[in-house]
């Protein structure tokens, strides 16, 4: 799996910020540029948590895949997968479905 430095992600780690208007929220780089605006609170949080939870996930991946075919790993092997298919879709590459 991809870093995020390989997928050209923003410098992070991102923030959740209140805008100066108060109106809306708002996700900063690590620069301080603005990445998106929300109105939604939880959204923006979800969007600035996003770079730590892929790394985190790509990481538990990267411990968990053995790739072997054991029984003892088939729901391990799962639920591998569906984390591969998810970090898939964050670095915009084709999911299989």
């Amino acid at each position: 799996m991809m870093k995020l430095e390989e997928l050209g992600i923003s410098p992070w780690p991102w923030t959740f910020c209140r805008h100066i208007d108060k109106a809306r929220c708002v996700v900063r780089n690590s620069l301080g540029k603005i990445i998106v605006g929300y109105t939604n609170n939880s959204n923006a949080h979800l969007i600035a948590a996003a770079p730590e939870l892929y790394e985190a996930l790509r990481k538990c991946v990267d411990e968990m895949w053995c790739g072997c075919d054991c029984s003892k790993c088939s729901n391990r092997e799962c639920l591998v997968l569906e984390c591969k298919a998810a970090l898939a879709k964050a670095a915009g590459e084709e999911v299989a479905k």
